[in-house]
């Protein structure tokens, strides 16, 4: 073993894939992760845990290692926590994810110093977040109250009277993704999906900067927590570590009470299938904050992702052009959707703990951005792991084509399991294409209302047209390869921006519930939308298309090893006969094709999902079904 040339992390990967079983050639595949940056470690997480089906022992080197990376590094220890937690359940791999589990958290608590205290503490304030939003749904659903009615019945148990009041002064790193801190649910904003499942979407506050684990201080209880820090050492520490970004988004604040307006803010379909309505609101009373100077062009600009960040709707307290995007997507009945990492918009306010006319560097500890929030949506009642591990995969993807500057412009919005049968989503403001074509007539008129340029093509700014063509392009590709089901209209969602992304990932690897389906979903209203099959737009495609295709069979052997990790979970498309399943993804990328003909392979299946006839009668079927449901 020695001896052996070092192996990619695709060749890692399978030697931990049930088909190995010795340990010292498993152990050589864990020497191997340990040379991979924590990045890359966190892409590959979730097959790693699976891993740990097939270890001969609980205490394995891979779980060795395993736990002390995420002892190093808190977003890691968060992600490998949810995973562990959703298996707890499980009859043959609960035991060993459980005994897994716990060596985490006494390896945060022992041995990891005070990152670690406040890591396990965040980790409990999580667990917390979670409870409550489940006894919302339980109550929801034992009150078996109407739509509207559940949604006021929401807003009045997460106040700060009512019995999950305590969300309002919540303050923890998000699930989704620890570098969002979580300032406070605002009842306000929050509503419930006209869904039998009652999904809630969730409207918090958010700080300006990620979370600082090191200038945390102790909990009365000696625990770490991401309390709100006191004092000036805990400012003084943060402000040295992030100097030299405040010197270029230093600004004054000084408090100014909200004017507490709640205008309604109306909601289309969501990306969980169903409507919703919600009304914007200042939540709270506790007021906000305006700047005395020019503030920064992009006050999103401290935090490294925008997991689920969406302006604040109108009437929060906030004004100009996020406030004119959100008013412009609800108008179009855009309220709904599933994810992205949100745009930058020009200035708002900020929102600080501290007393009236306290200076403050931008970013600094409890400093909030009230001109943004974080939306989720929260569902009780379904299994999310699927969709996770499709998500990842897209995501996975995603980066793959950027890493040969192929940029698709795709949305592979976040889902995090929390359970067996919950989880969250991240939410974006987007419109199903089954509304925008039933209000808009055509997928132009819709774009239209924000993106309208008078000298671009088809009265649209090009950007937007090119962003349409790029992700149309990503996901036929990514669905036809990873053999997504049960596609139709209300599973395409559109954003205001032009982008075109998927839902709801329930058949995958060639299950569908619809007979004879196209190798991937393109309508004509999408191939309109381009131009007609004759036009510059529509060749764009097809070429973007096809690139992708041959970018992506490059790195077939990461995919597959990926997949074949997920042999025992808990996904019944892979676990029902794994072998078969590999089988299925191989045979999609064609790795007996050169280039050449590889790319003469992908526009043919083009051809043949551009003329189908059959996927339009079922189409229209799913249509009338929908509206007389």
């Amino acid at each position: 073993m020695r001896q052996w040339a070092p192996i990619s992390a695709a060749d890692a990967l399978e030697l931990l894939s049930p088909d190995f079983r010795a340990e010292v050639v498993r152990e050589h595949a864990v020497k191997a992760l340990q040379n991979h940056d924590p990045d890359e470690l966190s892409q590959y997480l979730l097959q790693l845990v699976q891993a740990l089906r097939y270890e001969a022992a609980d205490g394995s080197r891979l779980a060795r290692f395993l736990v002390a990376r995420a002892a190093e590094d808190p977003a890691l220890a968060i992600q490998l926590h949810w995973y562990l937690f959703c298996e707890l359940d499980d009859p043959g791999f609960g035991q060993r994810a459980r005994a897994l589990h716990t060596s985490l958290q006494d390896t945060l608590e022992r041995r990891a110093g005070h990152v670690g205290l406040a890591v396990k503490d965040t980790i409990r304030r999580q667990v917390d977040l979670v409870k409550q939003l489940k006894a919302v749904i339980r109550e929801l659903k034992s009150s078996k109250i109407k739509a509207a009615r559940a949604t006021e019945r929401l807003r009045e148990m997460v106040s700060e009277s009512g019995p999950c009041g305590e969300l309002t002064a919540l303050r923890v790193p998000l699930p989704l993704d620890p570098n969002i801190v979580l300032a406070g649910i605002v009842p306000k904003e929050c509503a419930v999906f006209k869904s039998a499942m009652l999904p809630l979407r969730l409207s918090f506050r958010i700080e300006a900067a990620p979370f600082n684990w090191r200038s945390q201080p102790l909990a009365a209880d000696g625990s770490g927590g991401p309390g709100p820090p006191r004092g000036l050492a805990a400012a003084h520490s943060h402000h040295h570590q992030q100097h030299h970004l405040h010197q270029q988004h230093h600004t004054h604040l000084t408090r100014h009470h909200s004017p507490g307006g709640s205008p309604s803010m109306s909601s289309g379909a969501a990306a969980i299938g169903g409507g919703g309505g919600g009304s914007g609101g200042s939540g709270s009373g506790s007021g906000h904050l305006h700047s005395l100077h020019a503030p920064p062009a992009d006050p999103l600009a401290l935090l490294p992702s925008r997991t689920g960040i969406v302006p604040a709707p109108s009437g929060a307290g906030t004004g100009g052009p996020a406030a004119a995007v959100a008013a412009a997507i609800a108008a179009s009945g855009g309220g709904g959707g599933a994810s992205h990492h949100g745009h930058s918009f020009s200035h708002h306010g900020y929102g600080h703990s501290g007393e009236p006319g306290h200076t403050v560097p931008h970013g600094g500890p409890g400093l909030t951005l009230e001109g943004y929030r974080c939306w989720l949506i929260y569902k009780k009642g379904d299994d999310l792991r699927q969709d996770h591990f499709i998500l990842q995969m897209i995501s996975l993807m995603d980066r793959m084509l950027k890493r040969e500057n192929l940029d698709l412009r795709l949305t592979p919005y976040k889902v995090l399991p929390t359970s067996c049968d919950d989880g969250l989503l991240e939410f974006v403001p987007s419109v199903p294409l089954s509304a925008v074509l039933a209000e808009h007539r055509t997928i132009h008129r819709f774009l239209a209302l924000t993106q309208a340029d008078p000298a671009g093509p088809f009265g649209l700014r090009a950007e937007a047209v090119e962003t349409f063509v790029r992700s149309c392009a990503g996901y036929c590709v990514m669905t036809y390869i990873l053999g997504v089901g049960d596609r139709h209209l209300d599973n395409l969602m559109l954003t205001n921006d032009g982008r075109l992304f998927h839902i709801d990932f329930g058949y995958i690897l060639g299950n569908d519930p619809k007979p004879f389906p196209p190798p991937m979903k393109l309508c004509k209203e999408m191939i309109e939308a381009m131009g007609g099959q004759g036009s510059e737009y529509y060749k764009q495609f097809r070429m973007f298309a096809c690139e992708a295709y041959n970018i992506l069979r490059q790195r077939a052997d990461l995919i597959l090893s990926l997949f074949h990790l997920m042999a025992g979970a808990s996904i019944e498309a892979i676990r029902v006969d794994p072998e078969k399943a590999i089988l299925k993804l191989q045979d999609k990328f064609r790795l007996d094709f050169d280039d050449e003909a590889a790319v003469e392979w992908m526009q043919g299946l083009i051809n043949e999902s551009a003329t189908a006839l059959l996927p339009q009668l079922v189409e229209t079927t799913h249509r009338w079904a929908q509206y007389w449901r």
